[in-house]
């Protein structure tokens, strides 16, 4: 439905917003295949599926914690906490095609004025101007709709400049801009709507840290970039196998003679086609004359080759086994396998680190918005990721190493009870502790602190 734009997105630009960007057909295309290649169903999607395995690693028993002590803070909390909903699904997209747009955007149209984010895959934004590794201006197609069988699309254009904030809608159907008012959806969106007062680009991008392979490459790539071999290799040995399975699942051991013959036009006699699934029997006999196939000696060796290619896959892709083979800890001590989980663990770091620059790129978003309609003043607000650490850490020895640390006098009784309350800050946990110690007081301060008593 967007090809159009993918294949003239530099005139798409210079026609709607004025502007003259530098974006290769090699850019282009690659974006619509790594878009392509996640999205994909007609076949077993291997790159869907390591993506969506990993983000399960990432976001598995997380907590997003904003303070909502603020008006400011209660609405950027109420927000995000939508979209942390979704974060799975939506960096998963990040993993599998490079890179993602988010946009928070107010709007009013029978409720009450809210905040609601819009994202955008890989091959519906461009970035179109930097400062360093900054996005300054970002073009997006933000929608798509069909009237009277013409397709429009509607284009976005973000852009920052000495601390104004700009947002320029634009409508395109075919290679003529039009009216946005020709769709019902964009008749309440203005065509500019200008912001003050910003310090950065107030969208959110999703990226993957997989990286081009080059130190100077600042474009996402999907987690399987460079794998283009070893990912075909997988889907041909997949499609042996099926294909072996269905032309070898009967095999005749009789005469051709004995079945069911024609004739045919010129007068010779033919047998005629045998369905794979049909089991025949011979002339006045009760035994069968056909026998499944169990081509067990073929089954081992194509097993085998796909779990070594799946082997090679993960450690291409910079993961230990366990991700799309199995992960065998049988006779392995604790210490063994959280080692063997290790390289995993940083590669699910790398992707936290990308994740919270994102959130808190989509929070500076929100706030801009909340101050511009003046849903609320401005205030301070900290927004923090409860991470599960379970990949490298047994919870339960974890927290009685602590309890040992604090009988000892060596850690902190507030640090002991955030393991168990996450969305606390130390502040908030120390007073709990502080509250409990004046409720329950050590049985020797109530006989007070002088001599013992006497016997």
């Amino acid at each position: 439905m967007w090809k159009v734009l993918l294949l003239n997105i530099k005139n798409t630009i210079l026609k709607l917003f004025g502007k003259k960007v530098d974006i290769t057909a090699q850019q282009v295309s690659r974006a619509e295949k790594d878009v392509e290649q996640y999205l994909s169903i007609d076949k077993e999607n291997i790159t869907s599926i390591v993506a969506n395995a990993i983000a399960n690693l990432v976001f598995g028993d997380a907590q997003l914690l904003v303070s909502d002590d603020t008006e400011m803070g209660r609405q950027i909390n109420e927000v995000l906490q939508r979209e942390f909903v979704k974060a799975k699904r939506n960096y998963a997209c990040a993993l599998g095609t490079g890179e993602i747009l988010s946009v928070p955007y107010c709007v009013q149209n029978g409720l009450e004025r809210k905040i609601y984010v819009d994202t955008v895959t890989k091959d519906r934004f461009w970035v179109t101007q930097t400062q360093g590794t900054d996005p300054t201006e970002v073009e997006a197609m933000a929608d798509v709709k069909i009237h009277n069988n013409k397709v429009y699309q509607r284009h976005t254009y973000y852009s920052v400049n000495n601390g104004n904030y700009l947002v320029q809608n634009k409508a395109l159907q075919g290679n003529d801009e039009v009216m946005l008012g020709l769709i019902d959806e964009w008749k309440g969106i203005a065509k500019e709507i200008p912001f003050e007062g910003v310090d950065r680009l107030p969208v959110a991008i999703g990226k993957c840290p997989a990286g081009g392979h080059r130190p100077d490459d600042n474009e996402g790539r999907p987690l399987t970039f460079g794998c283009e071999s070893i990912l075909k290799k997988i889907q041909n040995t997949i499609a042996d196998f099926e294909t072996e399975f269905r032309r070898k699942k009967v095999k005749v051991f009789a005469d051709s003679m004995m079945f069911k013959s024609i004739t045919d036009n010129n007068g010779n006699t033919v047998i005629q086609d045998i369905d794979d699934d049909v089991f025949l029997k011979l002339n006045a006999s009760e035994e069968f004359g056909t026998e499944i196939f169990s081509p067990e000696f073929r089954d081992t060796s194509y097993y085998n080759k796909l779990q070594y290619h799946f082997e090679l896959l993960e450690k291409q892709i910079g993961v230990n086994k366990g991700i799309l083979t199995e992960l065998s800890t049988g006779t392995a001590t604790a210490t063994e396998i959280r080692r063997s989980t290790y390289q995993t663990f940083c590669l699910v770091d790398d992707i936290r680190k990308s994740y919270e620059k994102y959130i808190n790129d989509l929070a500076y978003g929100i706030q801009v918005l909340l101050v511009a309609y003046k849903m609320c003043p401005y205030a301070d607000y900290e927004v923090k990721i409860s991470w599960s650490n379970a990949l490298l850490e047994d919870r339960e020895a974890t927290y009685n190493q602590m309890v040992q640390g604090v009988s000892q006098g060596a850690e902190r009784v507030a640090e002991l009870r955030l393991l168990n309350h996450p969305e606390e800050s130390l502040e908030e946990a120390q007073a709990v502790v502080d509250e409990i110690a004046e409720s329950n007081p050590p049985l020797g301060s109530l006989f007070g602190s002088g001599a013992p008593l006497e016997e």
